[in-house]
């Protein structure tokens, strides 16, 4: 069983790297599930901070919806600013492609945005991720890349 869903999602991600994302035969089951680790080593350049946490993304395949929920904690200064950048690999900068909102001062930051197909296919290629801002860190003290469960 556990071969079967491995496959299914290679499958799913196969084919919404090719622009396919409405395959499959409902939204849970299809479900694509991204998570990311936030640190300063992984800024671009690498910040000093204690801070970290996780981001956890669903992508709908069949609407293209990003459901996100980003925590954080230990940060040097509070955020003002937090969002999902892209296309970039790790160690690369990218610009803001949505704002991840809620209430900065009390994460989780909770949302969803409609992503287009290019940008699909860029979530599922490891392109995006996440950066947390503060007046510290402008221009990014904690970051991760979103990848595949």
């Amino acid at each position: 069983m556990r071969r079967r869903q491995i496959a299914l999602r290679a499958r799913v991600a196969g084919l919404l790297a090719l622009g396919l994302a409405g395959y499959g035969t409902t939204a849970n089951a299809n479900e694509l599930v991204y998570e990311a680790l936030l640190t300063g080593v992984q800024e671009a350049p690498p910040v000093s901070t204690a801070g970290r946490d996780t981001a956890v993304a669903r992508l709908n395949p069949q609407t293209n919806v990003l459901s996100f929920k980003v925590s954080f904690e230990r940060l040097t200064t509070a955020a003002p600013g937090a969002h999902i950048h892209g296309p970039a690999p790790a160690g690369q900068n990218a610009g803001v492609l949505f704002p991840l909102t809620g209430n900065l001062a009390a994460p989780p930051l909770t949302g969803q945005a409609t992503l287009t197909p290019e940008q699909v296919r860029q979530l599922a290629a490891g392109l995006m991720y996440v950066n947390i801002h503060t007046g510290q860190n402008p221009s990014g003290e904690i970051r991760g890349q979103l990848r595949l469960k």
